[in-house]
């Protein structure tokens, strides 16, 4: 017949889950930078094929 307890168990979750936040964004930056480089690979040596292969013919 006892009054149920406060809210304790969602606040204990809450306090963990904030010490690991701040370390997960650290390695979150440099990992962007990868997949941008990856996609101006391939367009560069895309874009000078190209311009080769349309010059022959025009000439």
């Amino acid at each position: 017949m006892d009054p149920p307890p406060p809210p304790p168990p969602p606040d204990a979750p809450d306090g963990p889950a904030l010490p690991p936040s701040p370390p997960r964004f650290r390695p979150s930056p440099p990992r962007p930078p990868p997949p941008l480089f990856a996609l101006l690979a391939p367009s560069f040596p895309l874009l000078p094929t190209v311009k080769v292969n349309v010059l022959p013919p025009e000439l």
